[in-house]
């Protein structure tokens, strides 16, 4: 048996399936329509955890801020002839 952590959130549309022949298939989407693989006797569903939400900083913030500033300011400074 596999520990589970029912804290974490999955991610459905990470979802593969293990066949007992060893053969895998991950979910497909498109447009937001998702295919889920067929589920067969004897194979494993896998369905992953989304990872830990880090906030942002302020530094962070103020680096990205600072950056998109920077390059507005050259954008506006060429002369577009």
């Amino acid at each position: 048996m596999v520990p589970v952590d029912l804290n974490a959130e999955p991610t459905k549309k990470q979802t593969y399936v293990v066949y007992a022949n060893g053969a895998v298939k991950r979910t497909k989407g498109f447009f937001g329509i998702r295919n889920f693989p067929p589920i067969e006797p004897g194979a494993e569903v896998i369905v992953p955890t989304k990872g830990p939400r880090v906030p942002l900083r302020l530094g962070d913030v103020v680096g990205v801020t600072t950056g998109l500033a920077t390059l507005a300011l050259v954008l506006s400074q060429i002369n577009w002839k």
